[in-house]
């Protein structure tokens, strides 16, 4: 049995500390206070394990040490496996929440009898400026198909729903094969416009990166959806072309 009301937050963890202590604050200091936290250490080496083991110290705080990398897919598995509340919210190690977001997120859930709530966002850089704003809206399985549009670390649900799907492995854009398999199963994913999350985008190789999400953007299609060929390549299209004019129009919602 789930304990009532409880809210299990799962967070992956790799070898990075740069920001984690300011993600695992801004969940801590949550003005919702019955929320377990549940860390899954993905392998991480044994000196970064160490420093992680210290907040075992927190009784709210459950950290589970993966042998092995796995990856984030695998880690958040696990992370839903082991959770013990009746909700279920993922926040990445490096991004931030604001300090309501659990409180406000539920109490609209509860109110309107939801299984599914994602929010807005903010979109940031390593030294905290901030470069845009990402809109929650309303979605359903077409809306997604085009455009995907939900910030994982600003998802929460009720983890029967939650329990029933697992993130596929794959390098990037698990958690939109998540978002897609989810959309068969509840008709509207709910979205609303408070700010909740600090989203952290921080620099990497472009050209492998976008490699890396071309590949598996077709992926999500082809072997996922079980699209073919021709539709696959036009979704993928679809799906890029979106991307850019997301980017474009990030500034003016701020």
């Amino acid at each position: 049995m789930y304990k009532k009301d409880l809210v299990s937050v799962i967070i992956p963890f790799y070898n990075n500390f740069s920001y984690f202590e300011k993600c695992i604050k801004s969940v801590l200091f949550q003005t919702y206070k019955k929320i377990e936290i549940i860390i899954i250490n993905d392998g991480s080496h044994s000196n970064n394990t160490k420093k992680l083991n210290k907040y075992k110290k927190n009784k709210r705080i459950n950290i589970i040490n993966l042998k092995s990398n796995q990856g984030v897919s695998n880690a958040r598995n696990v992370g839903i496996k082991n959770a013990k509340g009746e909700f279920i919210a993922f926040i990445d190690s490096d991004d931030e929440w604001k300090r309501t977001k659990i409180e406000y997120q539920l109490n609209i859930m509860k109110k309107n009898n939801l299984n599914f709530i994602h929010g807005s966002y903010d979109i940031v850089d390593e030294n905290n400026k901030l470069l845009g704003r990402m809109k929650a809206k309303k979605l359903d399985y077409s809306d997604l198909l085009s455009s995907c549009d939900i910030g994982l670390s600003t998802v929460m649900m009720d983890a029967n729903i939650c329990k029933k799907i697992k993130f596929q492995k794959i390098t990037t854009k698990e958690d939109y094969v998540y978002w897609l398999t989810l959309s068969k199963l509840l008709p509207k994913l709910h979205g609303y416009p408070k700010i909740v999350t600090l989203y952290r985008k921080r620099p990497n190789s472009l050209s492998s990166s976008l490699m890396t999400k071309f590949i598996n953007a077709f992926y999500v299609y082809n072997k996922y959806e079980n699209f073919n060929l021709f539709y696959s390549f036009f979704s993928v299209l679809r799906l890029s072309l979106s991307h850019i004019f997301k980017q474009q129009n990030l500034k003016k919602n701020l």
